[in-house]
């Protein structure tokens, strides 16, 4: 869905914004369709209620300070609207993240027989260095080594003379490099997801704007309006 540029709403909410993350291609449009939607749903509510105001405006029997409070009922309406699609295109994408996340975390299985799996463990600790020990397991994996590195990885970390947490690490890049469109496709969904995170403020920012006046001010509107028709109550028998 192609959704035309709107000036009275930042670029910033354009979903264009979700198409344009580092890494995105076609393949990836149904892993982070939530947010696409969410930002399409967000950039066209925020340019309605800018259409509403003109709208309330063009009203003969509303005076300004009705034109305010109803442009402010239906911002308020579409805010919870837009608010709740982002919270739930959140909620979808941190599942499948953590999903992927894991998938990529997996301990390795050793690919060797054990004896020789002990040599592959014993020369890496025999290097000279944790750098040494290291590299040489990093070439492994970046080669496409599977027997050197199940070796060193698919066993406990002191057995090749490596700290747990390196081990975590390579285990990581390890299955970053034979699953790269996994690992793509996570980038781009933490992507997608910092977006709803950081931009969702911008939302509730922009609707008031599209509003025309502050919130203090709506409300100092809508309690005046209160006042006057509560003096038209009858009174109780």
């Amino acid at each position: 869905m192609t959704i035309k540029v709107d000036t009275r709403v930042p670029a910033e909410l354009h979903p264009n914004n979700i198409q344009a993350l580092d890494g995105y291609t076609e393949e990836d449009a149904q892993y982070i369709a939530p947010a696409l939607h969410a930002f399409e749903l967000a950039y066209e509510s925020i340019g309605k209620v800018h259409t509403a105001r003109e709208a309330a405006k063009r009203n003969p029997e509303w005076n300004e300070a009705k034109q305010t409070i109803e442009t402010q009922a239906f911002a308020e309406r579409s805010e919870k609207n837009v608010l709740t699609k982002f919270d739930s295109a959140h909620a979808q994408l941190s599942k499948s993240i953590r999903a992927i996340d894991k998938q990529l975390s997996e301990p390795i299985e050793t690919r060797a027989s054990d004896s020789l799996a002990s040599e592959i463990r014993a020369h890496i600790k025999g290097l000279k260095s944790d750098g040494e020990r290291i590299n040489f397991i990093r070439q492994a994996i970046m080669s496409g080594d599977h027997m050197t590195v199940s070796s060193a990885l698919g066993a406990p970390a002191y057995l090749s003379g490596i700290g747990s947490d390196m081990k975590e690490t390579l285990t990581r890049m390890y299955h970053e490099q034979s699953s790269p469109a996994a690992a793509k496709r996570l980038k781009v969904m933490q992507g997608a997801a910092t977006l709803l995170e950081t931009r969702g403020i911008m939302v509730v920012k922009e609707m008031q704007r599209a509003v025309g006046k502050s919130l203090a001010e709506v409300n100092q509107l809508r309690a005046a309006k209160n006042a006057a028709e509560a003096s038209f109550s009858m009174p109780q028998v």
